[in-house]
């Protein structure tokens, strides 16, 4: 998320260390995977990992598809499940959509355990 989207979340629900912003990209994917390895070795012997992930088709969900990837090849024995919500029907405003798209639900095919998929058109 951009760091504008997650203030009202910061401070609730949420621990202000447990909400990671930044463009997507490589950065924001290391840092990630940092953050679920320092809190995992915290938690002792955590149940699995929950990953949200945006499929519209933009940077998000190449990220998405980036960090389950990397998330599987760093933790190969951590059940990995993803709730994802899919793009609104139509043609998309993004040129990249459809490939950021395919790419992730490649990925989720490969390396996640279980997927819940939301259409966002019925949300």
């Amino acid at each position: 998320m951009e760091p504008g989207e997650t203030a009202g979340l910061k401070g609730g629900l949420f621990s202000k260390e447990g909400i990671l912003c930044g463009r997507a990209g490589e950065e924001l994917a290391e840092r990630t995977l940092t953050f679920i390895g320092e809190h995992s070795e915290d938690a002792g012997s955590p149940a699995g990992i929950l990953l949200f992930a945006s499929l519209e088709g933009g940077t998000a969900s190449a990220l998405s598809g980036l960090l389950l990837t990397r998330i599987r090849a760093q933790f190969p024995f951590m059940p990995v499940m993803v709730a994802g919500v899919l793009p609104l029907s139509g043609i998309s405003q993004v040129v990249t959509a459809p490939w950021h798209l395919a790419l992730a639900m490649q990925a989720i095919r490969r390396h996640a355990n279980m997927a819940v998929l939301f259409s966002n058109d019925l949300l």
